[in-house]
């Protein structure tokens, strides 16, 4: 008989997520039930219905159980709300905005067969990436993200998967999925790639938006790195060698890596001239960017991303 598999966690954290939160909590429910034993979706202080979409799947689905932080204290507060509930020995930490492609958390979860690994990062996929030349940018970010965690993996992208021996973040922690790694790396795991994870995203459309994530990731990694801490996806010299390569072998791309050049610049400039002034505080409970929101299209299982 073959061994049974560990009780799975779910937990979606969600704000202002009315667009894609019906379609995230569908797909779970329905298609990837059986991935998992209990589902927990924290909205956080949301005002847009995205409560009351919860409710209704929460009344219908046993498995789901809906917890509403009235105020927004930020996703630190969310992941920590999730993990006090939590009973399963594997965690899914999931975003309000993402849709798992077929076979994603199998793929996660399937990495925790070795006994060594204590976290699992997943891939993103970019849908639209056709959009401008910011949303062209983006996607040759994930593509050169994916291109590092082939050799030097994460515990990354808008789904990872966790062993629960962390019971807590710091509250007001930026990069969680960077908090958790870090601790899971002190106890002595390692961290696996699921590149076949595949997770549906949209990215930023215009530079307001992208600079609205990536100066908030950025200032989290700048208190990060201080403490000796830094992810392989921020180390320069992999960043180059991926961007290398990803002009290499698609030449096409290089006005889309140059404009991420400038953008990431742009970012890291002003985390540095807000850490001057004193800004720090909103970026535990950061204002959403409007293009990375809404319904995402449907997803051939048979498609594969280059």
């Amino acid at each position: 008989m073959a061994p049974s598999r560990p009780q799975v966690t779910a937990a979606v954290c969600a704000y202002n997520e009315a667009g894609s939160i019906g379609q995230l909590l569908e797909t779970l429910l329905e298609r990837d039930a059986g991935s998992f034993d209990e589902l927990i979706a924290v909205s956080s202080g949301s005002s847009d219905g995205t409560d009351e979409i919860i409710a209704g799947f929460a009344a219908r689905y046993p498995k789901l159980v809906a917890v509403r932080e009235p105020e927004r204290r930020g996703k630190a507060s969310a992941v920590n709300e999730a993990l006090a509930r939590a009973s399963g020995e594997l965690v899914l930490l999931i975003d309000g905005d993402c849709l798992p492609a077929e076979g994603c958390l199998q793929a996660l979860l399937a990495c925790f067969q070795d006994e060594r690994v204590g976290g699992a990062g997943s891939r993103n996929v970019v849908v639209n990436g056709d959009a401008g030349v910011v949303a062209r940018a983006s996607a040759a970010m994930w593509e050169m993200h994916h291109k590092v965690c082939l050799s030097r993996p994460v515990l990354g992208g808008d789904i990872i998967a966790f062993r629960r021996v962390v019971e807590s973040i710091p509250a007001g922690a930026v990069n969680d999925d960077y908090v958790i790694e870090a601790a899971l790396r002190s106890r002595g795991y390692r961290i696996a790639y699921a590149a076949e994870a595949r997770v549906l995203m949209r990215a930023p459309e215009t530079a307001r938006d992208f600079l609205r994530q990536r100066r908030r990731i950025h200032a989290g990694f700048r208190a990060e790195t201080r403490r000796g801490l830094v992810k392989a996806t921020q180390d320069p010299r992999l960043a180059a060698r991926a961007a290398f390569d990803l002009v290499r072998r698609e030449p096409r791309r290089a006005a889309a890596v140059a404009a991420l050049l400038a953008l990431e610049l742009a970012a890291r400039v002003s985390v540095v001239a807000d850490a001057l002034a004193g800004r720090s505080a909103y970026y535990s409970a950061w204002e959403p960017a409007p293009t990375t929101k809404g319904r995402l299209p449907e997803y051939d299982s048979r498609e594969r991303a280059p």
